[in-house]
């Protein structure tokens, strides 16, 4: 129950958030574009930062849990972390330091989310499937692709985890 309850709480948060800024600020090339639509201090936190650091707080407990008696649950841990790496990093595109740190983050996160799922049998159709449909977005749309991308990586991660949850 309690593993169900982190899932849905970091899905709402994560998607409720995307939602909001897309009907608001319209579609970007890519989600961390967000993290400019809130004025602060040039080195302070905002919205932008908190969804992305809640949603993987909430994650990470349950990625580690399911993957317990895994030698790979190690990357139930560091793909949430990479996560925040970028969630600690909203002025990425104006200072050099945080672009730096942010795409590390992104590359890493990609990289451990990636290795994490295919650890988790019978579940790595849904990266396929969901990379696909990435794909067919960015041709709908005709921009946005890592937008998409985004979209479907972390749409794979959520999916592997319910279905790791009910079966």
């Amino acid at each position: 129950m309690v593993h169900i309850l982190l899932l849905s709480l970091s899905f709402l948060v994560l998607f409720g958030f995307m939602t909001f800024c897309i009907l608001r600020y319209g579609l970007k090339d890519c989600f961390s574009r967000y993290s400019y639509r809130w004025e602060t201090a040039p080195q302070a936190l905002n919205w932008w930062s908190l969804d992305i650091i809640v949603s993987a707080l909430l994650l990470m407990p349950l990625m580690l849990d399911l993957s317990v008696g895994s030698k790979w649950q190690f990357l139930g841990f560091l793909a949430p972390i990479s996560m925040l790496l970028v969630g600690f990093t909203p002025r990425w595109a104006t200072n050099n330091a945080q672009y730096i740190v942010h795409n590390v983050g992104v590359v890493l996160a990609t990289l451990f989310s990636i290795a994490y799922a295919i650890i988790i049998p019978k579940t790595v159709w849904l990266i396929l499937i969901l990379g696909a449909l990435a794909g067919i977005a960015t041709l709908i749309y005709k921009k946005a692709f890592i937008f998409w991308l985004e979209i479907a990586m972390y749409g794979a991660i959520y999916g592997i985890l319910l279905n790791k949850l009910i079966n």
